[in-house]
């Protein structure tokens, strides 16, 4: 038995991948993301993620701060505005 370099829990000798915190211990690392394009699929994917929810958090932002306390102006104004007659109607 030998121990894991990154977790220190014990794994047999002939182990290459430890079973307790799944780090891989001959020196190489998982082969799905050493690839560059899993690289830049990661990459992609956190910008995505980010810039999707701070699209959200503005959206949300300008409904709370602008829309909606204007809601009640906006329709004091429509409900004031004068009704005029429309030309050429009887």
């Amino acid at each position: 038995m030998k121990s894991c370099p990154f977790c220190v829990g014990q794994i047999p000798d002939s182990a290459s991948k430890c079973q307790h915190c799944g780090e891989w211990i001959d020196g190489k690392t998982n082969p799905n993301s050493n690839t560059e394009l899993g690289r830049v699929a990661n990459r992609f994917v956190t910008v995505w993620i980010f810039l999707s929810v701070g699209g959200f958090v503005i959206g949300v932002a300008f409904f709370f701060l602008f829309w909606l306390p204007n809601w009640n102006k906006m329709q004091r104004d429509f409900d004031n505005f004068p009704k005029t007659q429309v030309p050429f109607q009887k």
